[in-house]
């Protein structure tokens, strides 16, 4: 093989490394079930937080703290559940056996 050919394989190879670093570091955190992360309700009377959490930290989260249960930020209670945000009037609500928003009756969003 000529020299030439050798430079031109590894920058090949070069160029295959870095889109695949590239592609991994702006990789979303989240997935295609979640596109835009997962709601979740803080059911600590005191506390009652609404926030959202990417696919990503929740699996950091069962990595560290396997079979423990999901702190709020807020209070740091483990009295959290999954939760969907109303599309017409922003409330958030537990979600299991949600049907419809208990505020504004609108469908709960599948």
């Amino acid at each position: 093989m000529g020299r030439d050919r050798l430079i031109l394989i590894g920058a090949g190879v070069i160029v295959i490394v870095v889109a695949c670093v590239v592609a991994v570091k702006w990789q979303s955190p989240n997935n295609a079930d979640f596109p835009d992360g997962t709601w979740w309700l803080c059911e600590n009377p005191t506390c009652k937080a609404e926030f959202k959490l990417t696919t990503k930290q929740i699996s950091d989260w069962n990595l560290k703290h396997y079979g423990e249960h999901m702190l709020c930020p807020k209070c740091g209670q483990p009295s959290i559940v999954r939760a969907v945000k109303c599309p017409k009037c922003g409330d958030v609500y537990p979600a299991e056996g949600a049907r419809v928003c208990p505020k504004c009756g609108e469908p709960t969003p599948s």
